[in-house]
């Protein structure tokens, strides 16, 4: 899903990108989704055009601020929480080569993320009260689940009304979320960011490990979330991004790589 910055993916939504922010009065009907094993989601028309809306600001935002959340490609299916890196002002994501309606959506977290990120370190910005209201005064891991479910709705947005191709690591995040067990896949997915909060809700609840794990297997014919750890060469190239030779460093001796491995908030 690929909204302006710049416009390639959606020809669906070239008429955003040309005509600005003013969208239609309403979006068309969200079409229902199913996958190779039949499992189907149907989204509701009101709130995926409320979501589009938000996706549209939120786009319109970005276009004024070029560069505060950049999005690079890899060679393979990649969680865009994986490959997440920061620095003072921006954050860096990747999304696969080949996967250019991931965009927006990978764009949306990356923002989200960099709200969160700045908060922590008491810098000016838009903050969580205006963009994620739900989101405000949370941390830790309950804010990952505000901000992971919304990527999950501008996922699910371009997959119903837009057409969006799809996408295996953003269709294991919607298809956990509409079978109830969103919380047990980010728990699964990000278990590197959040060991206690995982080995907690497990231990205090056995019988949904065993849920969860039957249900993926019934849903994408696998034990489980298959994209866990992939960061392509995104380390290869954070070293090109951040070689002083090319003019891509902070300029601070050091580089946006080190920056975001030693902040808590983004690894």
């Amino acid at each position: 899903m690929k909204l302006p910055i710049p416009v390639v993916a959606l020809l669906a939504l070239a008429a955003l990108a040309l005509g600005g922010c003013a969208g239609p009065a309403m979006i068309e009907p969200p079409r229902s989704i199913i996958i190779f094993s039949g499992a189907r989601i149907q989204a509701d028309h009101e709130e995926m055009d409320r979501i589009d809306q938000w996706l549209r600001d939120q786009q319109e935002y970005l276009e004024r601020n070029r560069g505060v959340v950049r999005v690079l490609a890899v060679e393979e299916p990649v969680y865009p929480w994986e490959t997440l890196e920061g620095s003072a002002d921006s954050l860096i994501l990747a999304r696969d080569r080949n996967a250019l309606d991931v965009e927006a959506p990978f764009q949306t977290y990356g923002f989200l993320r960099l709200i969160q990120y700045r908060q922590y370190q008491g810098e000016d910005g838009p903050g969580f009260e205006d963009w994620l209201p739900d989101a405000a005064g949370l941390d830790g891991f309950e804010l990952e689940m505000e901000i992971v479910d919304r990527l999950a709705d501008v996922w699910l947005l371009g997959r119903s009304v837009y057409d969006t191709a799809p996408h295996e690591p953003l269709d294991e995040l919607i298809y956990a979320r509409d079978g109830g067990f969103l919380r047990e896949y980010v728990l699964v997915t990000q278990q590197h960011r959040f060991p206690d909060e995982h080995d907690a809700h497990f231990e205090a609840n056995p019988e949904r490990q065993e849920a969860f794990h039957d249900w993926f297997r019934e849903t994408f014919e696998r034990d489980g979330p298959g994209f866990i750890g992939n960061r392509g060469a995104m380390d290869d190239i954070l070293d090109d991004l951040d070689d002083p030779g090319n003019g891509d460093g902070n300029g601070d001796g050091v580089t946006a790589a080190e920056a975001s491995r030693a902040d808590p908030t983004l690894r």
